[in-house]
């Protein structure tokens, strides 16, 4: 019995040894949500400085802001940004190279109001023969300066072919490759133009990798949502292809 036992016991052990060796199949880990904040500015707000300093937060290692790359070191970034007159709109955005997070900051630049010292001039008298005398007119109106140019845009049916998809995280774009050399492309989008285009409407995403051509849109509204890509040429111009739409 002791025999049949210590067997029994030695079977036992090999089965559990086999089965300890079995092949373990390593699951790829899915990378984090990337997540992007603001702290400071607001995402709109005014200001009369030509300059503002811009605060965040996000668990990526690097964030666009328009068209300029930052690194985030323990999870904050910062940089200055420059204003112009009027309306300053800044994308920012950030991603795991599968899922993109974006946002847009807007700075209205307000000029100050300017006053002029008044210098008092004692009156000097003159004399006016009749013959002269002339009926005093009121002086015309300075012309108002001329609007600046927009910028060039033609369209094209071969180029940028955009489809888009509502996925799990959003709209997700993909479209074909551009032709001749050219800056960056941009996305555009409305919920109530169907032919929406840069310049018409101002980009909400920028991508300067001219081999980068997809791109997850997560903040997306209820209804249908048009979408566009164009490219920005070195002389300024912009080519637009085709329109795409999302429902949600």
């Amino acid at each position: 019995m002791q025999i049949k036992a210590l067997l029994m016991l030695a079977v036992l052990s090999f089965v559990g040894a086999g089965c300890s060796k079995s092949t373990q199949v390593g699951v790829k880990p899915i990378p984090p949500m990337p997540t992007i904040s603001i702290s400071e500015p607001a995402l709109s707000s005014t200001t009369t400085d030509s300059q503002i300093r811009l605060v965040g937060s996000s668990n990526m290692t690097q964030v666009w802001i328009g068209q300029s790359i930052y690194d985030v070191k323990d999870g904050k970034f910062q940089t200055v940004l420059d204003l112009k007159d009027g309306l300053n709109e800044f994308p920012v955005w950030t991603g795991n190279g599968i899922v993109t997070s974006t946002m847009a900051i807007k700075i209205e630049k307000l000029v100050p109001a300017t006053s002029t010292p008044v210098v008092a001039i004692a009156p000097t008298k003159t004399t006016v023969s009749p013959r002269t005398a002339t009926k005093s007119t009121t002086p015309k109106p300075a012309a108002a300066p001329k609007t600046q140019p927009q910028v060039p845009v033609t369209f094209s049916s071969s180029e940028m072919k955009l489809t888009a998809s509502l996925g799990v995280y959003g709209a997700q774009l993909n479209w074909s490759k551009a032709f001749d050399p050219f800056q960056s492309y941009v996305l555009v989008k409305s919920q109530t133009d169907p032919n929406v285009y840069f310049p018409k409407v101002f980009w909400f995403h920028a991508i300067n990798d001219i081999d980068f051509r997809t791109f997850t849109d997560r903040d997306t509204k209820a209804g249908k949502t048009y979408y566009r890509v164009c490219k920005l040429k070195p002389d300024q111009s912009a080519v637009c292809g085709n329109v795409a739409s999302v429902n949600k």
